[in-house]
């Protein structure tokens, strides 16, 4: 899970780069559901 607070609000520039960090975290995100779908499509 990846939570926003005043550390990571702190430490960007610009709003610009707080969507950077979290669409790369919103990638991981994804990436782990896609693995956790096609495990469970490789068990059934």
């Amino acid at each position: 899970m990846f939570t926003v607070n005043t550390g990571l609000l702190k430490i960007v520039d610009n709003e610009v780069q707080l969507a950077g960090v979290l669409g790369h975290e919103i990638g991981h995100i994804c990436d782990n559901d896609l693995i956790n779908n096609m495990r469970q499509s490789d068990v059934a």
